[in-house]
């Protein structure tokens, strides 16, 4: 089988930026996220990045990081996927069930229409709107994925990944 180091780099980048964003925090242990429920804490955090576009820039990572997240697992399992949010073959991919491909289908499109709509243009209050869904429907959709992929490697990779030895 191909060299897999790609993709779990790019599962990790994608971790990290979402980590970095703070919707969500990596839950070592159980090896999936853990949704951001504090909105308040949040705000803080987005207002210490930029007391102007914080929050628009904290949820720009989260998108792109659960776009590389996806990227990342698909590839895993020897596919490439196309645009976030395209119609994909999640079943075919990771063996889900039928609820599963929902959960996942409806995830990842809503979250594409927020990357689509952040990274054109900016409308003010947007976000704040999105917020419930990164519990709802946003991370559930990305652990739904995380379980698909082998998790003992997944936080090996994880735990022996560092910027400094890519660079």
């Amino acid at each position: 089988m191909a060299d897999m180091q790609p993709h779990w780099d790019q599962i990790i980048c994608g971790i990290d930026t979402i980590v970095w964003s703070k919707l969500a925090r990596w839950d070592l242990q159980q090896t999936n996220l853990v949704a951001e429920t504090d909105e308040k804490s949040f705000e803080a955090y987005c207002s210490s990045v930029n007391s102007r576009s914080g929050r628009w820039l904290c949820w720009i990572a989260f998108c792109v990081g659960a776009e590389s997240l996806l990227k990342g697992a698909v590839g895993l399992k020897g596919y490439k996927m196309g645009n976030l949010g395209a119609c994909h073959p999640w079943k075919k991919w990771f063996s889900m069930t039928p609820e599963e491909v929902g959960t996942v289908a409806t995830g990842v499109c809503e979250l594409a229409q927020v990357r689509n709509r952040d990274a054109h243009y900016y409308v003010r209050g947007q976000r704040k709107l999105n917020f419930p869904s990164v519990k709802t429907d946003f991370v559930p959709a990305l652990n739904l994925v995380i379980s698909h992929v082998d998790k003992g490697h997944l936080a090996a990779h994880y735990l022996s990944n560092s910027e400094s030895s890519h660079t």
